[in-house]
């Protein structure tokens, strides 16, 4: 039967527990928008507004325009828009104004000090620190020590050093083959994750549990492999999100006695002692 206390609050001491479990390499993380959008970051409708202005930068009312233009009146869902663009005009215009409609070089925020000392702290005790993530900014590889591995191809996959820690990036990169790499029209997500990012996901949860931080769940095959990978991990998994996950989410933590954390993922690092509340 499943485990109905899945929004029970961690006590002290199962802070004290899953910290030192993260930090002896019991578990990978899956990071999505959250974090970046912490860094300011414009994400989902923001960067869709963000890159109508791009297209029309001269207009006083870009969102307007765009609407007759594009004879669209929805909302500004990003998959939605950048299909759009993408139709209209063409793959290499869409990455084009992807690139030019924000500053992708802003400095980490302070919550990704965490990972940071992370894969410090996993490194001297002999393990490797493992993130998956949906982002395309560079903010996650940027945070973390020399020597870290960047996938975001087959060949990076192949060429990968067990011992370094790993950022798998299974939605492309802004900094590499954005053209090819990069997953964010409704046609991206909709196509089946490439076997290698399968097998790669598959390896980062080697004997590890899962924590996932600041994800929405909306990617339909991004989200079947996260709730396997919950319901088939070796330790309960977290998921860490100040909003309130669909049922789906909820039952597959409750299978494998996972929790549900509802709070940002400054607070969680907080509590995990490893940042300081005034940071």
């Amino acid at each position: 039967m499943p485990n109905n206390d899945v929004r029970r609050p961690l006590e002290v001491e199962d802070w004290g527990i899953l910290a030192s479990d993260i930090k002896a390499g019991h578990y990978a993380l899956f990071v999505a928008s959250g974090l970046s959008s912490e860094a300011g970051l414009p994400m989902g409708a923001e960067l869709a507004r963000s890159m109508i202005r791009q297209l029309y930068p001269s207009s006083t009312d870009s969102i307007s325009l765009f609407r007759r233009r594009f004879n669209y009146d929805g909302e500004l869902d990003l998959p939605v828009i950048t299909q759009l663009i993408q139709d209209r005009l063409s793959r290499a215009k869409l990455i084009r104004y992807l690139v030019n409609c924000t500053n992708w070089n802003v400095q980490p925020y302070y919550t990704h000090q965490f990972l940071k000392l992370l894969a410090l702290e996993t490194g001297q005790r002999g393990k490797a620190l493992r993130i998956v993530t949906t982002n395309f900014d560079s903010l996650l590889e940027r945070s973390l020590p020399s020597g870290r591995e960047v996938i975001v191809t087959p060949e990076d996959y192949r060429q990968v050093r067990e011992d370094e820690p790993w950022v798998l990036k299974i939605h492309g990169c802004i900094k590499k083959q954005p053209a090819a790499t990069i997953r964010i029209t409704t046609a991206d997500l909709a196509r089946r994750l490439r076997p290698w990012k399968k097998a790669a996901v598959k390896d980062c949860l080697h004997r590890r549990g899962l924590i996932v931080i600041g994800y929405g769940a909306t990617g339909i095959h991004v989200k079947r492999i996260v709730l396997s990978a919950i319901q088939q991990a070796d330790r309960e998994a977290y998921w860490v999100s100040p909003g309130e996950p669909d049922q789906q989410v909820i039952n597959a933590l409750s299978v494998r006695n996972g929790k549900l954390l509802s709070m940002d993922a400054r607070t969680f690092f907080m509590n995990l002692g490893m940042m300081e509340e005034n940071n």
